[in-house]
């Protein structure tokens, strides 16, 4: 059986108990400590009747409690389930409903949705478990965790993601962007997305060490915490960039250039930015990552590298990673050898994909085929490299 987050917490908090786990503004914890309110929270949900195979839903809030209520879920075997911290009452109760839930971790009111059983998610956190309660292993096939995404038919959708998805997942980033157990990364994005979830879990399932913050409204929040927590990475969205870039002005350089790398993600960087970005930023290293609430991310390309080495590749989306596997399919759905004049559909196939929507049977068919997970992205290959 592959390791899991709660194995792997267990484990750190005896090789590194001091080491600073999660932190958002002053407010912090060690693994010893992570781990210890995991142990709680899970006694507590056991009280409150969560048990193994329930789906789970909570408010993804950007703190440090919003972790531990993640993986003590997991600890008691249920399902954990991501819920926008700025959802409408409706929204949430729409997730809740369709998870077919029985309790929804919130501080959020949840006006004219009298059906949702809510608890709220600080008092959980506060409160400690009366009961023990012992982690039972999953099988690798079991589900873990759920990530409701709109797409384009407005209707949610649960893509379902098992154990072994999930470290795929983690695996896939720690392996594509290089990540270290020395990295202090600044996460600024909601926590019920897919990319700062994969970022998260890599983090933690390294011993690194991951600071939160309330997205980029202010870049001045960014340098505070560089300042405070002296961090080496950040991950970002394309559209971010220029929000920061506006803030900062002509400090931009001396602010953004202090982290040792940039991963960019839900989106692709334009030509024009990556030029940018590698002349701005010569000591930081840029990669720009493409993934998906269903996959995770799966293509990797270090931007900086292919600016000095392959400058001719500087328009690429990226490339596989060892394990995952890339078709272009043509509009009848067969797989053909794509060039830029002869672009077709992404297909891609790897252990990190999800295992369809929860309960939509018709898009999850349409969706998985044979084994591959069909994209709505149009893609071409050249020299290894996708566009």
């Amino acid at each position: 059986m592959l390791e899991t987050l709660i194995q792997r917490m267990e484990t750190l908090a005896e090789k590194c108990p001091d080491k600073l786990a999660v932190a958002f503004k002053s407010e912090g914890l060690t693994y010893s400590q992570l781990y210890e309110k995991i142990v709680d929270v899970a006694g507590r949900m056991k009280e409150l009747g969560v048990k193994k195979g329930d789906r789970v839903p909570f408010s993804a809030l950007s703190k440090p409690e919003m972790v531990v209520l993640y993986l003590a879920i997991q600890y008691v075997g249920g399902v954990a389930v991501f819920v926008d911290k700025n959802a409408t009452p409706k929204s949430a109760a729409d997730i809740y409903r369709d998870a077919g839930a029985q309790i929804f971790f919130t501080d959020k009111p949840m006006k004219d949705q009298d059906d949702v059983n809510v608890y709220s998610l600080r008092k959980v956190y506060a409160e400690k478990g009366a009961r023990e309660v012992s982690y039972q292993m999953p099988d690798e096939n079991e589900l873990a965790e759920m990530i409701y995404t709109s797409g384009t038919t407005g209707r949610p959708k649960g893509c379902m993601l098992t154990y072994k998805a999930v470290h795929s997942i983690w695996k896939n980033t720690i392996d594509g962007v290089g990540m270290q157990e020395s990295d202090v990364t600044l996460l600024p994005l909601p926590l019920n997305h897919s990319f700062a979830l994969r970022v998260l879990r890599s983090c933690l399932y390294l011993g690194a060490t991951v600071v939160l913050q309330n997205g980029f409204t202010f870049a001045k929040e960014i340098e505070n915490n560089l300042d405070r927590y002296h961090c080496t990475s950040i991950a970002i969205v394309p559209a971010s960039v220029e929000t920061v870039s506006r803030q900062m002005q002509e400090m931009f350089p001396d602010i953004m250039g202090r982290f040792h790398y940039i991963e960019v993600s839900a989106g692709s960087l334009s030509v024009e930015q990556r030029k940018r970005l590698t002349s701005q930023l010569p000591n930081t290293v840029i990669h720009n990552t493409w993934g998906s609430s269903e996959s995770g991310g799966a293509l990797f390309l270090n931007v900086t590298e292919t600016v000095k080495n392959a400058p001719e590749k500087i328009a690429a989306l990226g490339r596989p990673l060892d394990g995952i596997d890339v078709i272009t399919l043509d509009p009848d759905g067969n797989a053909f050898q794509s060039d830029k004049a002869h672009p077709g559909r992404m297909a891609i196939r790897g252990d990190m994909q999800m295992s369809g929507y929860w309960n939509q049977p018709e898009i999850t068919a349409a969706t998985l085929k044979d084994g591959w997970l069909l994209t709505g992205d149009m893609i071409y290959e050249e020299d290894g490299y996708l566009y």
